[in-house]
C-alpha cells in the first residue's frame, strides 16, 4: 500500500504572522524580567543581609549610632563641692577620643567676680566656652592657674597666640568636655532645657570623706554648715532632673566608683553613648588601669588622681578626728540618709570596719 503525504496550504507558517509572533514574545520577555528586576532591587533595598549593609562609622572610629554622637556631645562633670573624685571622673570621660577638656572653668568667677559663681554669670561662661569663646581675662587666668588647661598641649602657653590656637582646637574637637564643682543640680537644668546635646554627670562623696579631704586642703568650701544644705539640695533635685532629662542627666556616688570602677564607668560610657554597651573603649580601660590600682601614696598631691580605689573609698575613716566627723554627720545627716550611708557617731564606730558604711534594709 502506498502512503502519500499532502502538505495543505494552512500548514506553512506565513512570515507576516510568525514575524510579529516572535516581537510579542521578545517585548513580553523583556516586559517580564524589567519588572522582575525593579521587584528585586526593592526587596534588597530593604532586607539586606546584615553581612551586606553598610555600617556607618564616625569620626571617631566608633558606629555612628544615633544623631546624637554624630553631632558630637557637650559634657558637664559636676560635683556639689571639691573633694568628690569629680577630677578622677573628668579625666576618665576625657579618654572619650576627639575630645577638648578644660578643667574647673568656674573658678575664674570664684576669684574674679564680686557676687563670686552665680546661677547666671555662671551659666554665661558654660555656655560661651562651649561655643569656643574664650575672653582675654578668663585666658589670662586659665594660663596663671595651670591646672586649667592642663590636659591641653598642642597650643604654647603664650597669651599672645593662645587664644587663636585654643579657639581653632575647640572648634576642631567634636566633644566639649568642662569639669566644674561650683555649680548646681536646678542650675544644669536650665542649661538642658536650652541645649540638646549636653550631657551631666553629676557625682557624689559621702561628705565625711569630702570635709575631711576639704580640711586637708583647705579650700574655701570647708565649712560644712554653709555646704551641707547646698549638697542635699543637688540630691533632692537630681532624680526630678533626671526623670525630665533621663538621656542628659546622671548621678553617681564616689563609693560607687571607687568599688566598681569597671562596673559604675560602662553605665557612664552608655549613658554618654545612648545605649546599653557591653564593653568599655580600650582608652577608657587603660586609663582605669592606670588609676585605680596605685598604693604609693607618695605619688599623690591635690589633683593626682592616681590612688588604689578601693582603700581611698573609706580612707577617711581612718583618718578623720571626732569633732569633724561628729560635726558633719549633725549638718549633713539628711544627706546621709539620701545617701543610704550610716552615721557612726564615734571615733570607735567610725574606725570598726566591721560596721558598713552603706545602710542595709
Amino acid at each position: 500500500m502506498e502512503y502519500r503525504v499532502h502538505v495543505s496550504s494552512c500548514s506553512r507558517p506565513n512570515p507576516k504572522l510568525l514575524f510579529m509572533f516572535c516581537a510579542c514574545a521578545i517585548f513580553f520577555i523583556y516586559l517580564q524580567g524589567s519588572l522582575t528586576g525593579q521587584l528585586l532591587t526593592k526587596f534588597l533595598s530593604t532586607t539586606k543581609a546584615p553581612e551586606l549593609q553598610q555600617t556607618n562609622i564616625n569620626s571617631r572610629g566608633f558606629p555612628a549610632l544615633e544623631e546624637e554622637e554624630e553631632r558630637g556631645l557637650r559634657i558637664l562633670v559636676m560635683s556639689s563641692v571639691g573633694r568628690s573624685g569629680s577630677s578622677f571622673l573628668g579625666e576618665l570621660v576625657a579618654q572619650l577620643l576627639n575630645t577638648i577638656y578644660i578643667f574647673e572653668p568656674l573658678r575664674f568667677l570664684q576669684e574674679h567676680s564680686a557676687e563670686a559663681v552665680t546661677s547666671e554669670n555662671s551659666k554665661e561662661l558654660l555656655r560661651s566656652t562651649y561655643e569656643c569663646h574664650f575672653s582675654q581675662d578668663w585666658l589670662q587666668f586659665a594660663l596663671k592657674r595651670n591646672a586649667t588647661l592642663k590636659s591641653i598641649t598642642e597650643c604654647n602657653r603664650d597669651i599672645a597666640t593662645i587664644k587663636d590656637c585654643l579657639t581653632k582646637l575647640c572648634l576642631r574637637k567634636r566633644n566639649k568636655l568642662l569639669k566644674v564643682i561650683r555649680f548646681r543640680v536646678s542650675w544644669a537644668k536650665e542649661l538642658l532645657n536650652q541645649d540638646a546635646s549636653l550631657k551631666v554627670i553629676h557625682i557624689v562623696r559621702d561628705p565625711r570623706g569630702t570635709f575631711q579631704s576639704l580640711k586637708s586642703h583647705k579650700m574655701v568650701q570647708r565649712n560644712y554648715s554653709q555646704w551641707c544644705p547646698k549638697i542635699q539640695e543637688d540630691l533632692e533635685i537630681g532624680p526630678l532632673v533626671s526623670a525630665s532629662f533621663p538621656k542628659s542627666f546622671m548621678s553617681i556616688k564616689y563609693e560607687d566608683l571607687c568599688y566598681d570602677p569597671v562596673g559604675i564607668s560602662l553605665e557612664i560610657w552608655s549613658f554618654l553613648m545612648g545605649r546599653n554597651a557591653t564593653s568599655l573603649p580600650d582608652t577608657w580601660s587603660k586609663y582605669l588601669d592606670a588609676h585605680t590600682k596605685v598604693s604609693d601614696k607618695r605619688q599623690f598631691s591635690e589633683y593626682n588622681t592616681m590612688r588604689d580605689s578601693e582603700k581611698e573609698a573609706e580612707a577617711w575613716r581612718y583618718e578623720i578626728d571626732e569633732q569633724t566627723l561628729v560635726g558633719v554627720e549633725r549638718e549633713c545627716a539628711k544627706v546621709l540618709e539620701l545617701l543610704e550611708h550610716n552615721k557612726f557617731g564615734s571615733l570607735i564606730q567610725a574606725r570598726n570596719m566591721f560596721l558598713p558604711l552603706r545602710r542595709l534594709n
